[in-house]
């Protein structure tokens, strides 16, 4: 039996267009693609809007040349724009609270778009409970958030949150599941930052001068930046930057790029296409013991002011390759060892130097 388009939007027959409008977007912000829902349902949630706002009470069929597509990224920008405004008031009311020494607690969006609760803390700290969609926020002081942070992939700047003094934090998120993806960015100006997992995304598009069966690839890229801290993270995957004095991760998979003085990762997992780059002074650590089975030859790593080379080249040499006064006959990648940033120099060097000699033997033939 065909349900009526009141049913879809799961409201009572004859439902005011306010009560329409907000059932639509509560439902949108559920079920977009955009947000990991589903399409269908989605489209079948639009065409219910639209025959209400045309007056249908019934579901009609969609009518020849329907580009869902089209509609759906315009209805995500104008859900992604409502957000944006409610976080610049957020801001302004953090602020302030800051200005004033003062402590509160406010809901900010609405039941349609989603509500998040700020509140500042006699010890400074701002705490967001919530699933952050959008926008930007920048407090003069340390944050947490409860809950998930995206960002839209479409028509909007991505999420922005900036701590400008202290850390941010995502308490528990590991065990409560809560990601950072989207392209989304998070900032510790003078503090760390310890987060769950972290995502980026990419999608294909269609070629932007029309031509027909070819795509391009767009990245919303994830970012963390601890400048003069520490990022700690679960698994970070799907293209996704990671910069600080230090960096702490578990697993590293699919375009993820390390930049730090200090790269420790603890677990036993990186693929091919993870890049890290140590900086002058610093040290590269694989904490497990057996990390090396997990390693993909073919990441790369490079130390500031030298050249990049495959991982590889460093589960290849002893310790004793870079270190002649060590005795043992342990390896370079694995148990823990700190790997420093003159050592990554010389492998670096020598596997330049091997490449030359192997061009020139390649010549001479």
């Amino acid at each position: 039996m065909a349900r009526s388009n009141y049913e879809i939007l799961g409201l009572r027959e004859g439902a005011g267009e306010r009560e329409v409008q907000q059932a639509f977007r509560r439902l949108a912000l559920i079920y977009h693609s955009d947000r990991g829902g589903d399409e269908e349902r989605f489209k079948e949630i639009k065409r219910a809007y639209d025959g209400l706002r045309a007056g249908r009470a019934r579901e009609s069929p969609p009518g020849p040349g329907t580009d869902y597509s089209a509609e759906s990224a315009r209805i995500n920008t104008e859900l992604a724009r409502e957000v944006a405004r409610e976080m610049r008031d957020a801001e302004a009311w953090a602020a302030s609270l800051v200005a004033s020494g003062s402590t509160g607690t406010r809901l900010f969006g609405s039941a349609s778009l989603g509500e998040i609760e700020l509140e500042r803390r006699p010890n400074g700290v701002l705490s967001i409970k919530g699933n952050v969609a959008a926008g930007t926020l920048r407090y003069d002081g340390p944050i947490t958030v409860s809950g998930a942070i995206t960002s839209p992939t479409r028509g909007a700047e991505p999420t922005e949150i900036t701590a400008a003094v202290g850390d941010f934090r995502v308490p528990d998120a590991v065990s409560n599941r809560y990601r950072i993806e989207n392209g989304a960015r998070i900032t510790a100006e003078n503090g760390n930052i310890a987060a769950g997992n972290v995502f980026g995304k990419k999608r294909r598009v269609d070629d932007p001068d029309g031509r027909v069966g070819v795509y391009t690839v767009v990245e919303h890229r994830t970012r963390l930046s601890a400048p003069n801290g520490t990022v700690s993270v679960g698994t970070a995957a799907g293209a996704v930057d990671l910069c600080a004095l230090r960096v702490e991760a578990h697993t590293l998979r699919e375009d993820v790029r390390v930049d730090a003085r200090d790269i420790a990762i603890g677990g036993p997992t990186m693929t091919h296409d993870v890049s890290l780059r140590v900086r002058a002074g610093g040290t590269l650590r694989f904490v497990e013991a057996g990390s090396v089975l997990g390693l993909s030859d073919d990441a790369t790593v490079s130390a500031e002011g030298g050249a990049e080379i495959s991982l590889r080249e460093l589960k290849v040499k002893r310790i004793r390759d870079v270190d002649p006064s060590h005795g043992g006959d342990g390896t370079l990648v694995g148990a823990g060892r700190a790997i420093t940033h003159a050592e990554l120099l010389a492998v670096s060097e020598r596997a330049s130097l091997g490449s030359r000699l192997r061009g020139l033997a390649r010549r001479r033939r």
